[in-house]
């Protein structure tokens, strides 16, 4: 692999797959999509002094000063930072698994581990039953025990709770959320049941960089609770933590100013372990430097001028070292490398800074002159990549890499960028797997808290797009989309050669469980869903981003035996029938159906009996209404007032000419897919005002050239783009290898990753980040803020249910479901939950308040106990007992609504609601009062899950219908961030799935720390939804800590917004500078 190249191949494929869902007309969102390249160079690590460490693998000297500390008699507390996740587990599993070994006679828990990603702790859970079942010594003496939120199971792990309940195991893996309910739940008490204060000796916190600064508080008080759970002596319990990170020393005081706050134990300065590498100097000691000329030709030393890898790496070698090549070239290169002054000079600066940005290197090294000059802008970069090509295949006289060679790059995921991070993953890993610059071994490491499902099923979606793009090739222009679609099955059976390998390749995840038989009914279902799927990709699928459309990998239009018949009858029949649409042009009306058409597939899509979709009515749609003004109002200003009739004679006409489908109501079903065509040949046009991209047929240019914008309200239209852009993603479809990508949890190797060239990609969806690209590879943790008000009331309600859960109490004293609580809530039996949880509370206040003054020691001062003790003590608003009570009221008074509306409904509208009511009274009572911030949420936050409500609201008009409206409930502090109020019309039209994905987004998920943090107001942009008569029916308003950021994003949102007919309102609402928001209103035309 050379990751330099790979690197860049992969940055141009994410480009153009943003490009394809966002708008770039925003300058200041374009300039985003810039991805920042850096580099990392790992000289070789220092060997360890102690040869009698069997670990099967080669150990540094590092490993070998984390073992000493960890392990008896000195039992200290430990950092280990280190520039990848490999091998971090032997730092601490080794003195962990001696430690057990040797008090195998105690019984109870003695040390837990805590993983961030259910994912992460799945894959060390089968490499620790590995190591137990493979030494004879601590097979049947030690246990593990596996506990998660997930029902999948593992071979080889204790993971059934009723089993660890019964037989607590020695070590214990799990995550923060459920260690939180291990302490929580009365049903979980025998689990700690055979612990003394001394039993438990190892806390191990996993990938500590994963958190952020809301995750590390809640953290820190989690790990305090247990610690008074179990009477834990200070400095007694061995605190570790593990952090990916590149960061030089420069950072020691930060890390442990954190460390001792979320462990609340004592860690020295010798406690933070990092690798400990060779400087340039005592690597390059024995070089000779060897000047030779730095290559000039540009056009040789560019990648993409050469037809294989083979041929670029040896003209590398040539133009370097001016050597002929000999079947020892590949073992010769590093010495001859070492010979070369700006491998000096590279080695130098990643003395001192390890982690470096590609412009920020080129810029040094343009400081020591290692650059000839010249009138390329591209030369330095072209330089860089030639060196770095060859450094990543460089070997020692052993064999091995010669240095550790890594590319990274970051990328932020905004929503309006794009909908799913794992959509951009999915991307990238195909990418990978189809570049040349790729060694193309199946394994790719991937961590990320995602369902391999989940990713699979992306990386699905690409392969169906590379399978029809291939074929589209192959075939003449103008095929109708039915003809592709029934023709692609035998196309890649034929091509494929054999059924076992077009089974292989085209089996979606959703039907991995039929495989292992090859038999005949399983192919057709096969040729059934690829038919479907291309159906999909062309039609509803066909606007999603990296899509076929998207990328002008294809145009779809309509076929004129089905379009030029039907524009010219109701070309007829509207100049004669409609008043005020005599002079109507044969022009307009071929706009009309072209753009309506075009709105329909994508919204309704292309209909096959296989696919049956919902249909719509016409009639409401506001999207239709608004674009029949745009077309025919310049004939006619009310021609808005014939809408009923002008939509009979529309429909019938494209329904009788066979472009629409429609059921016995009317309603349209979807376009039929014998009236579309599909070229290989495209135009792309953008509208001149919000940015809106189509892509068209060349014989429809002329059509769509000037033609309005589709998006509803816009008052642009489309022209072709000033310039012409290379299409990355069109050539990667039409010219990747097609196969298979399947994702699956598998153990990481530990210690044995030999390969020292490597490229890593952050992929995050933190705002905050947008412009720190380099701040994210180097990771780093960030401060805790435990002293806050919120924060220590959060803690301090957790703490009094310990309590309470400690005391003794049954099982049935603390439900476990949430129908029970909410019934308890409308009865009000004295002795249930909650009343009996607050009564103790109230009994029992001071001394609950004392010992947690003691465990939170350092971060309650006097006027925060006193205001704990006020919080604690009060009956009303803002006291603990009324947050608890009115929370669970509100909930119990929307149940009974639910119930009651339900009488109201017919039974083909009852299914969701009931749904929903089984929702609530099957939910966790542990999760609704972490959702609702009673608790802090010990989850990362995508994981998060909201309850839904349903409500109603009455139309004015009282004929219609009354539909019902989905909303979330939303935790209380997400109620400051977010605020969405529909009152929406029974035939409003609104894309509610799609505007659902911003207001719900990570957006407001990350400001929940920021809102605790700071005292100040935030800026606040909010956002009003009209009908055609101007009436609000629909609010939203977030908010934003970052003042570029909420530039930036204001932007973004205001003209998605603006597109589905939102008037958009910023308002300044900052304290400190309000100047910098600007009034901006975009009222109803």
């Amino acid at each position: 692999m050379i990751p330099s190249l790979l690197a860049s191949e992969i940055k141009n494929s994410i480009a153009e797959f943003l490009a394809t869902e966002v708008s770039l007309a925003t300058p200041s969102l374009a300039n985003s999509l810039q991805v920042d390249t850096s580099f990392f160079l790992g000289l070789p690590l220092r060997q360890g002094t102690i040869r009698d460490l069997s670990l099967g693998f080669t150990h540094y000297l590092h490993q070998e000063l984390a073992f000493k500390r960890l392990q008896a008699p000195n039992y200290q507390s430990t950092l280990i930072v280190t520039k990848t996740p490999s091998s971090q587990t032997e730092y601490y599993l080794m003195p962990i698994l001696d430690h057990c070994y040797q008090h195998k006679h105690k019984k109870g828990i003695k040390a837990i581990l805590v993983y961030p990603f259910d994912s992460l702790a799945i894959n060390q859970s089968k490499y620790l039953a590995s190591l137990l079942q493979g030494n004879p010594k601590l097979n049947n003496n030690l246990s593990a025990g596996l506990l998660l939120n997930t029902s999948r199971e593992e071979k080889h792990q204790s993971t059934d709770i009723n089993i660890l309940r019964q037989n607590p195991p020695d070590i214990l893996l799990t995550s923060p959320k459920m260690l939180n309910y291990l302490l929580l739940s009365p049903l979980n008490q025998q689990i700690w049941a055979r612990n003394t204060s001394s039993t438990l000796r190892y806390l191990v916190i996993e990938a500590l960089h994963t958190f952020d600064q809301t995750q590390s508080s809640d953290l820190a008080g989690l790990i305090r609770r247990l610690k008074a759970r179990l009477n834990t002596p200070r400095n007694h319990l061995v605190c570790v933590g593990t952090l990916v990170s590149l960061t030089v020393k420069d950072n020691q005081q930060e890390l442990l100013t954190y460390a001792k706050t979320l462990f609340d134990e004592t860690f020295l300065a010798s406690g933070i372990i990092r690798e400990n590498r060779l400087s340039s100097s005592e690597f390059l000691v024995d070089a000779t430097i060897n000047p030779q000329p730095i290559p000039t030709d540009c056009e040789l030393l560019n990648p993409k001028n050469y037809q294989n890898l083979t041929k670029y790496l040896e003209t590398q070698y040539q133009l370097w070292f001016n050597l002929p090549l000999n079947s020892n070239w590949n073992s010769e290169l590093a010495n001859h490398l070492q010979s070369l002054p700006i491998i000096h000079n590279i080695f130098k600066i990643f003395d001192s800074q390890p982690i470096i940005s590609q412009q920020d290197l080129q810029t040094k090294l343009a400081e020591t002159n290692s650059f000839p000059s010249h009138n390329n802008p591209e030369y330095p970069t072209l330089v860089l990549d030639s060196l770095f090509s060859l450094l990543a295949i460089a070997i020692n006289p052993e064999g091995n890499p010669w240095v550790e060679f890594q590319v990274q790059f970051s990328l932020t995921s905004l929503t309006k960028m794009v909908k799913r991070v794992t959509s951009l993953a999915s991307m990238v890993i195909a990418t990978i797997y189809n570049s040349p610059y790729h060694n193309h071994s199946p394994e790719l490491t991937v961590f990320a808290d995602l369902a391999e499902d989940v990713l699979t099923t992306s990386l699905y979606q690409i392969t169906i797009r590379i399978a029809l793009a291939q074929f589209l090739v192959t075939t003449s222009q103008g095929i109708s989309v039915q003809i592709i679609s029934q023709q692609l099955p035998n196309y890649w059976r034929a091509k494929l050669g054999n059924d076992l390998d077009y089974v292989s390749t085209f089996l979606p995840p959703d039907l991995e469980s039929l495989s292992g038989k090859l038999s005949p009914q399983l192919l057709q279902l096969l040729n059934q869903r690829l038919e479907s799927e291309a159906i999909a990709e062309l039609g509803l699928r066909s606007r999603d981003h990296g899509s076929l459309e998207t990328t002008a990998t294809c145009s779809i239009s309509l076929e004129k035996l089905f379009f030029t018949p039907a524009c010219q009858e109701l070309l007829g029949i509207l100049t004669s029938q409609i008043s005020g649409l005599e002079r109507l042009q044969l022009e307009d009306v071929e706009r009309f159906i072209l753009g309506l058409v075009y709105h329909l597939r994508q919204k309704v899509g292309i209909f096959a009996n296989i696919t049956p979709e919902k249909p719509v009515n016409l009639l409401t749609t506001s999207w239709y209404q608004n674009w029949l003004d745009k077309i025919f109002s310049p004939y006619s200003p009310l021609i808005v007032n014939q809408l009923e009739n002008l939509s009979a004679i529309i429909l019938d006409n494209l329904v009788r000419k066979g472009i629409l489908k429609v059921d016995k109501a009317n309603q349209i079903r979807g376009i039929a897919a014998e009236a579309l065509l599909l070229n290989n040949q495209t135009y792309s046009l953008n509208c001149n005002q919000c940015g809106h991209q189509i892509i068209c047929d060349p014989s429809e240019l002329l059509l769509w050239t000037k033609m309005p914008c589709l998006c509803y309200q816009c008052q642009g239209n489309y022209r072709q783009p000033s310039e012409s852009k290379t299409n990355f993603l069109r050539n990667f479809y039409r010219e990747s290898k097609l196969q298979g990508i399947y994702v699956q949890d598998t153990p990481l190797s530990e210690g044995k990753i030999r390969d020292a060239d490597s490229l890593t990609i952050t992929i995050t969806n933190n705002t905050q980040q947008i412009y720190k690209p380099v701040k994210i590879i180097k990771q780093g943790v960030d401060s805790l803020y435990l002293d806050l008000d919120i924060t220590l009331k959060q803690q301090l309600i957790a703490y009094s249910l310990d309590c309470w859960v400690i005391s003794g109490i049954s099982v049935d004293e603390l439900p476990e479901k949430l129908g029970v609580v909410l019934n308890n809530i409308q009865k009000l039996p004295p002795k249930s939950f909650p009343y009996n949880w607050l009564e103790f509370c109230h009994n029992n206040q001071q001394r609950i308040l004392a010992n947690f003054a003691k465990i939170f020691s350092e971060q309650i001062k006097p006027i925060t106990q006193q205001q704990l003790q006020d919080f604690m003590a009060t009956t009303q608003a803002g006291g603990m007992s009324h947050l608890i009570l009115n929370r669970l009221q509100k909930l119990a008074t929307n149940r009974e609504q639910i119930k009651k509306q339900l009488q109201t409904l017919t039974l083909a509208n009852k299914h969701e609601e009931i749904e929903l009511l089984k929702k609530i009274n099957k939910k966790s009572i542990l999760d609704f009062l972490t959702e609702e911030e009673l608790f802090t949420e010990y989850v990362l936050p995508n994981t998060q899950e909201n309850l839904l409500s349903t409500t109603l609201e009455n139309s004015q008009d009282k004929s219609s219908p009354v539909i019902p409206q989905s909303s979330s409930f939303v935790s209380p502090y997400l109620e400051e961030i977010i605020t969405v109020e529909t009152n929406l019309e029974a035939q409003t039209e609104l894309p509610w799935t799609e505007l659902e994905e911003i207001l719900f987004d990570e957006h407001s998920l990350t400001l929940l720390a920021h809102m605790r943090q700071y005292k100040w107001l935030f800026p606040n942009v909010g956002y009003e939804l009209t009908n055609q008569k101007g009436t609000v029916i629909g609010e939203a308003e977030f908010a934003w800590v970052e003042q570029k950021t909420a530039l930036l994003l204001d932007d973004t949102y205001s003209q998605t917004f603006q597109n589905y007919g939102w008037n958009v309102s910023t308002v300044a609402a900052t304290l400190e500078q309000p100047e910098v928001f600007r009034q901006k209103y975009l009222r109803y035309q």
